[in-house]
């Protein structure tokens, strides 16, 4: 067996260490479990420098191996099989948690309590450790042993309840795996915050980052609309899935062109000229809607033509 590798340049190191690059250059992270949502947030910290050693179970290996998903969602990772449930597989957990600073864990909520591995015991092992638990609905409730995947995390968050291409049509998933991906941003944040601030007292601490929740953090102001004015009913249309099209914003769409191609257009502004058009469109003012409306046309075209020139000008 060799004792040296390449990375990624051609450089040869000696096996076992680690390349320094980034600015989590100084950060390790210890991944246990599968599929998206925990892996990715690992490897989001690896793609800054993090040295991430992901474990998998020889039981239940991660179930996107052998998909280009897998190399891109564990970019950057180390990666080890080891059973837990086992004396031996404890120990060299132990020692992991002795080496990380972050540890990331999407088990099934108290799974490492019960063999022993409790946030208490890793705390006497590392007192400085950042723990992230991630899972479907989170560490306690009435939902924490049920199963979940991205489309149940976007059922139970609200999210797909909102989407679809018009009022009268069914719940629209979101593509690629939404709720996974968001959810592991959410659990890289949870991390680096806890990471930090242990840095700073000496002291871990845990966090419980869950689908469904990360998914309605999502909505906007959309739930306080829904508390304070209702929601339609079963079978009832739903005004926000609209598709393409905005429910708020004049010609916020896609549109198709001439070759065959697509365009999208959104008239949008937080002040100024679009704040000015959009309640000239809401008051049905017409008039000066459409003197407002030239205005822009004049406006751009006269940039457009004047950036040509300076174009020209420079190449």
């Amino acid at each position: 067996m060799s004792t040296h590798y390449k990375d990624y340049y051609g450089t040869h190191m000696p096996f076992g260490q680690f390349p320094k690059f980034g600015v989590l250059s100084s950060v390790k992270v210890l991944m246990t479990g599968t599929n998206i949502a925990g892996p990715f947030a690992a490897s989001i910290m690896a793609e800054m420098g993090a040295q991430v050693v992901q474990v998998e179970s020889p039981n239940m290996p991660c179930q996107t191996r052998g998909n280009y998903g897998y190399s891109q969602d564990h970019r950057n990772t180390y990666s080890i099989t080891l059973n837990t449930r086992t004396a031996k597989g404890k120990e060299v957990l132990e020692k992991l948690i002795a080496w990380a600073d972050i540890w990331i864990e999407s088990g099934r909520p108290g799974t490492y309590a019960k063999n022993g591995l409790s946030d208490e015991h890793m705390w006497k092992i590392n007192r400085k450790l950042a723990i992230v638990h991630v899972s479907g609905y989170g560490q306690t409730g009435p939902d924490k042993n049920k199963a979940a995947y991205d489309v149940s995390g976007q059922a139970m968050g609200g999210y797909m309840y909102m989407n679809g291409t018009s009022p009268t049509s069914p719940p629209l998933k979101v593509n690629p795996y939404l709720s996974d991906y968001a959810t592991a941003y959410n659990a890289c944040i949870c991390a680096l915050s806890i990471m930090t601030n242990a840095r700073i007292t000496g002291e871990g601490d845990a966090c419980d980052v869950s689908q469904y929740e990360t998914m309605f953090r999502l909505l906007g102001s959309y739930p306080a609309e829904w508390f304070n004015k209702g929601y339609p009913g079963p079978g009832e249309p739903v005004k926000y899935r609209t598709g393409n099209v905005s429910d708020i914003a004049a010609g916020f769409s896609f549109y198709d062109c001439k070759d065959g191609g697509t365009i999208f257009i959104g008239m949008v502004g937080a002040g100024g000229i679009g704040l000015v058009l959009w309640e000239l469109i809401r008051s049905f003012d017409f008039p000066r809607t459409c003197a407002v409306l030239i205005c822009i046309v004049v406006v751009v075209t006269i940039f457009d033509m004047l950036s040509q020139r300076l174009r020209k000008m420079v190449v």
